[in-house]
């Protein structure tokens, strides 16, 4: 049997007495909480990600040097305001 399985067959036995609106409210209530906990966890990591490749970004501009920078069509100022923002910003 499977957590799944064994999670409802629980919730079944304790729901089954004079409790059963409140047992049913209760557990309810966890699975909404731990499908949050998993969107945020999931939500989290990904803002995370998102995070280290824009200051991974940032830092490679920086490196660049003037003829590369004249390539892309970015001057000094432009690179030196995009880098002054923290990794958080977009």
């Amino acid at each position: 049997m499977n957590d799944c399985t064994d999670t409802m067959s629980l919730r079944g036995h304790l729901a089954s007495g004079p409790l059963e609106g409140v047992v049913t409210w209760l557990f309810t209530g966890v699975v909404r909480v731990a499908r949050f906990a998993d969107r945020l966890a999931a939500g989290g990591l990904h803002q995370l990600l998102v995070w280290r490749e824009r200051s991974r970004q940032r830092r490679t501009l920086a490196d660049l040097n003037e003829r590369m920078r004249r390539d892309i069509g970015l001057g000094a100022a432009d690179i030196h305001r995009e880098c002054a923002k923290p990794f958080w910003l977009q």
